[in-house]
């Protein structure tokens, strides 16, 4: 949980960090937070880090079954 507090800090100092975004939505699925993961996962594809999508499609997936 402190993660989130180093990424969350991360993002206020560069709303532009991809990777933050990136590890926060993971951190946030592996806390089972799933909706506010795949947000993250969501900004991370947006500014680049495009392997996101495809862990959004594995989740999506899943909440779908």
């Amino acid at each position: 949980r402190s993660a989130l507090e180093d990424y969350n800090k991360a993002i206020e100092l560069d709303p532009e960090f991809a990777e933050a975004y990136f590890n926060r939505g993971l951190t946030q699925i592996f806390l089972g937070n799933n909706k506010q993961g795949i947000l993250d996962l969501s900004k991370a594809g947006e500014l680049g880090i495009f392997s996101a999508y495809n862990i959004i499609k594995r989740f999506t997936t899943i909440e779908e079954k």
